[in-house]
């Protein structure tokens, strides 16, 4: 059931943000980032407890992350175009080729504007690692409910072309409310494209949370088939919880992100990198399309809360949000 506490959000048009607060507290504990120069992001979300921002923008190991957004690896390459081991390759070093010298460091070279173009086509656009305003345009950013039991808002932004055309519009509606002290968010991410759009076989891409790790950090990531940390990484399972211990706190922060049954791909493959980056990704197994005029709707919902892990209990509240959502 859904605590009786009061939720508001205040729009501000100057710094592009919507921000969730509780009644009667002066301080947001979740911000919806939303301006014309970057693409859409949730940072900070503050612990349900108020102690400690659980969610980190741009770390110095991984700068293009900004706490939980989405952001897909490639869009419309063309996989029969990239000599077989050379993905990663073209990926990483588009513009540049990297060589091992004689006295064993390794060095790099610019490519030929003729072999710049090549790895383009055959890659396809990022729009995970560039977030600015040649890969994202904001339509529109508008507060749906401000203020109850339930709040929610929603984005909209047109991904563009290498020419500033728009080839996909990216809209995110966002639910949030407070049960049993923990923050539970509801969002219906949709694609609709201007053109035939190709997402390709990459390691990760979608949607992506970066919680403020570093070395030393205690953290732990556990999915639904119980597998554990990086024993996660591609696998399939219908949920994925993060945990990190926050700087001031002696217990976990978590993060539990639901995928569900409706989805294509589902159960989706889960990202998860060396530093507890973690999101779903179908694109991990591979390609899937958008027809020229369609729309593609994907849902997932996040439990934000502290303390232990209850597998049986996260296993219940999948449950429940499979069938409200049905």
């Amino acid at each position: 059931m859904t605590d009786n506490i009061i939720l508001n959000i205040e729009k501000n048009e100057k710094l592009g943000t919507i921000s969730v607060y509780r009644d009667g507290v002066e301080f947001p504990i979740l911000t919806q980032n939303a301006n014309s120069g970057h693409r859409p992001y949730l940072h900070p979300i503050i612990a349900p407890d108020g102690n400690g921002s659980i969610t980190e923008y741009s770390p110095g190991h991984h700068k293009h992350q900004t706490g939980l957004y989405w952001g897909f690896t490639r869009i419309n390459g063309n996989n029969n175009l990239i000599p077989e081991d050379k993905l990663l390759d073209w990926f990483y070093s588009r513009d540049y080729k990297q060589f091992k010298k004689s006295d064993g460091t390794w060095d790099k070279t610019e490519r030929s504007p003729e072999k710049k173009k090549e790895i383009a086509k055959a890659v396809g656009r990022d729009y995970f690692h560039n977030y600015g305003p040649e890969y994202w345009q904001l339509e529109s950013a508008t507060v749906l409910h401000s203020h109850g039991k339930e709040v929610s808002w929603k984005t909209v932004y047109n991904m563009l072309d290498g020419d500033g055309k728009t080839i996909m519009i990216e809209t995110q509606k966002w639910i949030m409310k407070i049960v049993d002290g923990n923050y539970i968010l509801d969002l219906e991410w949709m694609g609709h494209a201007k053109i035939d759009i190709t997402i390709n076989k990459f390691d990760y891409g979608g949607m992506f949370l970066r919680m403020p790790w570093k070395e030393g950090v205690r953290a732990e990531v556990i999915n639904a088939s119980k597998h554990r940390d990086l024993e996660a990484e591609g696998q399939s399972a219908k949920w994925l919880d993060i945990g990190l211990q926050i700087e001031g706190r002696d217990d976990l922060a978590h993060i539990a992100i639901f995928d569900h049954n409706g989805n294509s791909g589902y159960p989706t493959p889960w990202r998860v990198d060396g530093q507890f980056g973690v999101g779903p990704s179908q694109a991990i197994n591979n390609d899937w399309s958008i027809k020229n005029g369609d729309s593609e709707i994907i849902n997932h919902q996040l439990i934000v809360y502290t303390g232990e892990l209850e597998i049986n209990k996260m296993n219940e509240m999948w449950d429940a949000f499979v069938k409200e959502k049905t």
